[in-house]
């Protein structure tokens, strides 16, 4: 589906990470994130590339952020 609007809320995370995604106006997924976030997510390793402003960088925080939600990190451990 490269190419299509997929949107974030497709996707099986948290209403935290969705609302940060769409206070920010990240609504729908970019083709590197669409191919590589709902692996990140179950805790495959991935490889993508894709050209500088694709959203990669993004693509490789939302599972991070996604991860460490679900772990109940917060500032005060470790930060």
């Amino acid at each position: 589906q490269m190419g299509s609007k997929i949107a974030f809320e497709t996707l099986p995370i948290s209403q935290f990470t969705l609302s940060g995604l769409e206070n920010r106006s990240f609504v729908t997924m970019t083709d590197i994130q669409h191919a590589v976030i709902p692996h990140a997510l179950t805790g495959r390793d991935v490889l993508g590339a894709a050209r500088t402003g694709s959203g990669k960088t993004l693509a490789f925080l939302v599972p991070t952020l996604e991860r460490l939600y679900r772990m109940g990190w917060n500032q005060g451990v470790g930060a």
